[in-house]
This record gives C-alpha cells, sequence and structure tokens, in this order.
C-alpha cells in the first residue's frame, strides 16, 4: 500500500496557522489548542494534544490495532484494507441524540490525510517536533515532521534501549 492518494485540504492556512482537511463527510480543523471535527450530523471539540497522539498511534502502527479511540466520540476501525472513521459510533449519548456518523475509507486514503495532518508545515506543533534520535545503527539523523517521528519510533527500539524494558530489563 502506498501513500499515492489525494488529500482535501485548504490551500490557506487559517488564523492560527493551521490548514483545514476534509475525508469524505468528516472536516478537521484546529488551533493551538483544539481540534474541532465536523460531520453531516454533528460536530465535536477535543484536545488538539489528545487528538495528535491518536492520530500518531493510527500512523505509527498503520493502523492495525482494531479501534483506535482517539476520546470517548471520535476514532478508527481497522478492516484490513480499510478503515472506519466514526464519530459518536460508540457514545450512547451521540447515538441516542442521532449524532452519530461512521465513513470506510481505503486505507491509502485515511493514511495519507492523517500523515498529510501531522506534517502539516504550517503548524508550529511540527516546527517544534523536530528532534534528533539515533536509530538502531545509532547513527543522528534528524527527523522533520511528525509522521516521520511516529513512523521511526520503533517501540521495539525504544524497548531495548530502555532500561527497564528489553533483554534483562525486568520490566515495567
Amino acid at each position: 500500500m502506498t501513500d499515492t492518494a489525494t488529500v482535501d485540504r485548504s490551500a490557506e492556512a487559517n488564523e492560527s496557522g493551521y490548514r483545514t482537511f476534509r475525508l469524505g463527510g468528516f472536516t478537521f480543523a484546529r488551533d493551538e489548542h483544539f481540534a474541532h471535527i465536523e460531520w453531516p450530523t454533528g460536530r465535536h471539540v477535543m484536545s488538539v494534544e489528545v487528538f495528535l497522539k491518536a492520530l500518531m498511534r493510527d500512523v505509527a502502527w498503520n493502523f492495525f490495532y482494531g479501534i483506535v479511540n482517539f476520546d470517548s466520540v471520535i476514532g478508527t476501525m481497522n478492516h484490513y484494507g480499510n478503515v472506519d472513521l466514526f464519530a459518536g459510533r460508540y457514545n450512547d449519548a451521540y447515538r441516542k441524540a442521532e449524532l452519530d456518523h461512521q465513513e470506510n475509507f481505503p486505507h491509502d486514503e485515511i493514511i495519507a490525510t492523517f500523515k498529510a495532518m501531522l506534517d502539516d508545515r504550517r503548524s508550529r506543533l511540527v516546527d517544534a517536533a523536530r528532534t534528533v534520535f539515533e536509530d538502531r545503527a545509532h547513527q543522528v539523523h534528524r527527523v522533520d515532521t511528525l509522521a516521520e517521528v511516529a513512523v521511526e519510533r520503533h517501540p521495539r527500539d525504544v524497548a531495548e534501549r530502555h532500561p527497564r524494558c528489553g533483554a534483562g530489563g525486568g520490566g515495567w
């Protein structure tokens, strides 16, 4: 699977310096503190930190886990080839109010959009997240985007280097 899907994003950044992204009937916008998600039957606001962590988890694990809940409203469900993006589907209040919504996307389309949201160059968070780390060969190289950080940092690598994890580490 490749990341050649077209990403629907605004040409211009908003007043906070971030672009708006669309995926099917979902719209994702943000400011410095909040992610604003809208869909045909509703909308939701959540902490941008929580939102970006969930995006990184989906991108880093390539939607490996069955369900990733961003919070109690937004989440994804992997079907191994395509992915559901849902809002309120597993939230009783949203379902009772008929505000829940779910769409299924080809893997390539949703992963490309999630990576683009992480890599939004106008994002001050992305600029701040540029980091230096050691890879398996302990060669230092620069990482320029949040998506690269998510993909490049393998939990196994961290476990091998962490004193309480990996071989002889004793675990958590």
